[in-house]
């Protein structure tokens, strides 16, 4: 038993509607595996902003895909 297709599209689609920088932290972490502080370095912003977009966009992820998270 394999992930769904569609909850992969739905969490790319999720990603790719995000807000610009919320889009770049996503990336940056969970896609390239930066963590907070060097996503911060790179776009030039405090971690604790970073932190935030990080948050808001896990949290849209999350109610999009109702609380599951592709091939979890």
């Amino acid at each position: 038993d394999g992930p769904e297709p569609d909850e992969f599209r739905l969490a790319h689609a999720v990603v790719d509607g995000l807000e610009p920088l919320e889009k770049s932290v996503f990336e940056l972490i969970f896609y390239q595996g930066r963590t907070q502080d060097e996503a911060a370095q790179i776009l030039k912003l405090s971690t604790r902003t970073i932190k935030r977009h990080w948050q808001a966009a896990r949290l849209k992820l999350h109610d999009a895909l109702e609380g599951r998270l592709p091939g979890v």
